[in-house]
């Protein structure tokens, strides 16, 4: 769309409306509580993940097994023959 000035007067600039400071106060606050928040489950994983890394080292060493290197290997390796052994009793 064209737009034409047939009034011949220079157009006034739009001015910037400012941003509330109760909008801007929320924003930092949400930004703020989602990064504690992220913060927190990190902790958590790592703590959980560290808890989880011992408990497979200590079956391992009562079963007289070598610890694995890749725990998520060892991990599968103790489900299966749990499921394995689970499965034989039923028959």
């Amino acid at each position: 769309m064209i737009r034409i000035n047939l009034l011949g007067r220079t157009r006034p600039k739009a001015v910037r409306q400012a941003v509330p400071l109760e909008a801007t106060l929320q924003v930092v606050f949400l930004i703020v509580a989602l990064a504690f928040s992220g913060g927190l489950l990190a902790i958590h994983y790592w703590q959980m993940d560290k808890e989880d890394k011992q408990v497979l080292a200590r079956i391992q060493r009562q079963k007289g097994e070598r610890p694995a290197s890749n725990s998520s290997s060892s991990r599968w390796i103790i489900l299966k023959s749990k499921r394995l052994s689970s499965s034989k009793e039923f028959r």
